[in-house]
């Protein structure tokens, strides 16, 4: 999986937002062929697999303003 600099961050590397890209990119490739169960059990896996990441990403931004907020609070 490819890193990918995060714009938020000024700095670190990370592959999450490769690993959505990755995710986006497959399902879109699923979704366009015919579809068979198989195919249609990996699509599911895939999409519970991009929900799950981006609930992720949202829960550590929740976090991260919480204790930002904190630190200026208690500073």
């Amino acid at each position: 999986m490819p890193l990918v600099r995060r714009k938020c961050d000024g700095f670190g590397w990370s592959t999450e937002n490769g690993r959505l890209v990755h995710l986006h990119r497959r399902i879109e490739k699923l979704s366009m062929d015919n579809l068979t169960d198989k195919m249609i059990e990996e699509l599911i896996i895939f999409k519970i697999q991009l929900y799950l990441e981006i609930d992720k990403g949202e829960k550590y931004w929740e976090q991260r303003v919480q204790a930002n907020w904190l630190c200026m609070v208690g500073c």
